[in-house]
């Protein structure tokens, strides 16, 4: 056979490969028995617990909180309106409407939401997340390629980061949605360090896609990983890095990527001036013993799951883990470029993913990154200790009979030692955590590294890289799926949030609900429930402070157009105690829930003409006896006159609102939806302003007769997005011409070094 149709042949068995895995990974998934989220435990909160299967136990699994009220709820509108033409800027299902692009964490332009535009929810999940997997190992696999390691190796190297613990343990959560670009990053940076000033374009595009993924926190860790990778390159070899040209290089790509996301990233500041993410986020900080992870994940952080669950993120894989002793007896005789390649990306990425273990609650405040935690770390450590490890194998099949001599001596010095190591803290761990069955902890190791010692001896008298490459790829693609699989998140189709009697009584009201912060936990909206809370942890100042003043004085939820109150037997013993007696039980469900109406509720679209002006919010002046506040605007105090009508006739569910009012007096339409920069106002064809009233709905001044009045969103942070996008994209398809030409007149390389 030809050797370039073997080599083909050779990388079309390995991207299949790539392609095959995660597909059997993924079963339950893609036949649609269930969804790769943590959903479970949901079944223990109010509404749902009375579908509960009985003899369930609570796992108590923080991801849980970050799934159910997070990112569920952001992939249910993203497939609601990609079928149902709603507005992709504007969620009105959640608070008193919030912007749903500007959150960012939303992914709506996210290459692995595409699926959410094109199939059913549960469908879409499978789809996004074995695209994720599959771009990962092929992205792992061409880098491996590129740093010229053979095929077989550059497999291992794919496989580990493929099926590695960033990836199979936060399939759903935004961070994954950049990681597969992460190998592609690391080659941009090489190509940076050795002075091929072309390989900036390719580097802000990737920086761009890594931007898209939804999660401003991994963009800036990436950014800090390349900056750290130069240094450590400088420092390493300084013969051949130019760090002030890398770092220009760098510098412009971090610019272009960054502005290819304009379109992203500007909206989301607009957010965070208008509020930002409080509650629900991950521990910013690890304590050192979850560096026995890296041993093993089988290790448990005893009474904080939260941090277990993340500790686990540290583990490499066994093979990695168990061949450094072969890397140091083989690092006199690897090739000083490619020695110093693979240990400038193992201390960067070591120095990362010790950043976590001293940095606490410093992490989370650090400005526009409110949910930076360890999980933004560590997805480089896993990736650096697979090049070492095919690094070590690589030279292993190289080395001359001399060589080879003395690096037996060595690794038969080096094994036992750093082995012994490995197997004590494995034997430390367990006293540490009170591991009882060894069989948990030290079965894989054990196999892992008789497998690696037949096929070193094997190879000694036989050298061939298919062999170790091969072997050692599906023994460590089967350790990291036996190890990290079961605490993979899978919840059964029939558990994620259960049509409930609850649920069916609420949603055929077909009103806005309203309740006590209790409900902020409650992510109705997943199942057509439009609630007064935004569940997450996002939220708006100016809401936030009329919903803390609402707690005192809960009258005050009457203006925000919810006909229903959803009251727990605490809440009904609280503040709402004082309005009890006005208000209709309708029904008392078995979670303890007690569904209540209110007849003397506003409604959602209304005619005021008395308002108390104020030139700035102030919640403190907000009273259920007291005119409405306005910003703006010329209306009395008082008024007893008549009230005419407002109907909404049009609502496309965001992004267009259209309300009709009878014939009126001069006065002031109040929709009860947030107020927030973007909206524009049309009276009769006529642009009008909006004003605040009580902070947070928005007002339009109307005269004498018969109006429409017309709402629109259309944010000028997303037109100055595209704007900037724009121009980055061209910049950068401009220079990434030249660069193309080039690369095709010099010839196709098997080495990174230009």
């Amino acid at each position: 056979m030809l050797p370039r149709k073997r080599t083909l042949l050779t990388h079309g068995f390995c991207l299949a490969l790539l392609a095959a895995v995660p597909v059997l990974t993924l079963l339950p998934v893609l036949s649609g028995r269930a969804l790769p989220l943590d959903l479970q435990d949901i079944l223990f909160a109010p509404p749902w617990q009375e579908a509960r299967p009985a003899g369930m136990k609570d796992a108590g699994s923080f991801l849980t909180e970050l799934d159910a009220e997070r990112y569920y709820p952001a992939y249910a509108y993203l497939g609601k309106a990609a079928r149902e033409g709603r507005s992709l800027l504007w969620n009105d299902e959640e608070g008193l409407g919030m912007p749903f692009l500007a959150m960012w964490r939303t992914r709506v332009l996210s290459p692995f939401s595409l699926p959410f535009y094109f199939f059913p929810l549960g469908m879409a999940l499978g789809v996004s997340v074995l695209a994720k997997l599959i771009l990962a190992g092929w992205c792992a696999y061409y880098a491996a390629r590129r740093f010229a390691f053979p095929p077989p190796l550059a497999l291992l190297v794919a496989v580990s980061y493929q099926l590695g613990a960033p990836l199979t343990l936060l399939p759903a959560a935004p961070l994954a949605d950049g990681l597969p670009w992460l190998p592609l990053l690391l080659l941009r940076l090489e190509r940076l360090a050795l002075g091929d000033l072309r390989a900036w374009p390719r580097a802000a595009l990737v920086l761009g896609l890594i931007a898209l993924g939804g999660s401003p926190e991994f963009l800036a860790v990436s950014l800090l990983f390349g900056t750290i990778y130069l240094l450590v390159r400088r420092v390493s070899d300084r013969g051949r890095v130019r760090l002030g040209e890398a770092m220009k290089g760098w510098m412009v790509a971090v610019l272009l990527g960054v502005g290819l996301a304009a379109l992203q990233w500007i909206p989301y500041i607009e957010f965070l001036t208008q509020g930002g993410w409080r509650g629900t986020k991950t521990a910013p900080g690890m304590p050192l013993a979850s560096l026995f992870a890296l041993l093993s994940p089988g290790f448990t952080i005893a009474g904080d799951t939260g941090t277990s669950t993340l500790a686990r993120l540290y583990h490499v894989g066994f093979v990695p883990v168990l061949l450094l002793p072969l890397w140091l007896a083989l690092r006199p005789f690897v090739e000083s470029s490619h020695r110093r390649q693979m240990e400038s990306f193992a201390f960067a990425a070591m120095g990362l993913a010790a950043i976590p273990l001293p940095a606490g609650e410093a992490l989370s405040r650090l400005p526009f990154l409110e949910m930076l935690g360890p999980q933004h770390f560590l997805p480089f450590l896993g990736l650096a200790f697979a090049f070492l490890a095919a690094g070590a194998l690589e030279e292993w099949v190289r080395l001359d009979p001399d060589p080879c001599k003395t690096t037996l001596r060595r690794f038969l010095l080096a094994a036992p030692l750093l082995w012994g190591l490995y197997f004590l803290g494995l034997t430390r761990g367990m006293a540490r955590f009170h591991i009882q069955s060894a069989a948990d902890i030290f079965a894989l190791p054990v196999a892992t590294a008789a497998v690696i010692l037949v096929l070193l001896a094997f190879t000694l008298l036989r050298p061939t890289a298919a062999l170790l490459g091969y072997g050692l790829a599906l023994v460590a693609g089967l350790g990291l799926w036996w190890s990290l699989q079961p605490a993979a998140p899978q919840t059964p189709q029939q558990q994620v949030f259960p049509e409930t009697a609850f649920v069916r009584t609420v949603r055929d009201l077909h009103t806005r609900i309203a309740g006590p912060r209790d409900l902020r936990h409650w992510p109705l909206s997943c199942q057509g429930i439009r609630q007064v809370y935004a569940t997450g942890g996002a939220y708006l100042d100016r809401h936030e402070d009329f919903l803390r003043t609402a707690e005192r004085s809960p009258l005050l939820l009457q203006r925000t157009g919810a006909q229903a109150l959803l009251l727990t037997s605490d809440s009904m013993r609280g503040a709402f105690a004082q309005i009890r007696d006005t208000l209709h039980v309708r029904e008392v469900f078995t979670s303890g829930a007690a569904l209540l109406e209110a007849p003397v509720t506003q409604p959602r679209a209304r005619m005021i003409h008395a308002a108390r002006a104020v030139t700035q919010f102030d919640p403190r002046l907000l009273s259920p006896d007291s005119p409405p506040l306005l910003e703006g605007g010329t209306l009395p105090e008082k008024d007893d006159g008549p009230v005419a009508e407002a109907a909404i006739t049009e609502d496309t569910h965001g992004g267009r609102i259209v309300v009709h009012v009878a014939e009126t007096r001069p006065g002031m339409l109040v929709l009860a939806d947030a107020f927030y920069p973007g909206w524009k106002a049309e009276v009769d064809g006529i642009p009008a302003p909006i004003h605040a009233v009580d902070g947070i709905f928005r007002g339009v001044e109307v005269g004498m007769g018969t109006h429409e009045v017309i709402f629109r969103y259309n944010p000028m942070s997303l037109r100055l997005g595209e704007l900037i996008s724009l121009a980055a994209l061209l910049v950068v398809g401009f220079n990434l011409l030249p660069a193309a030409k080039g690369r095709k007149r010099n010839g196709r390389s098997t080495h990174v070094n230009p």
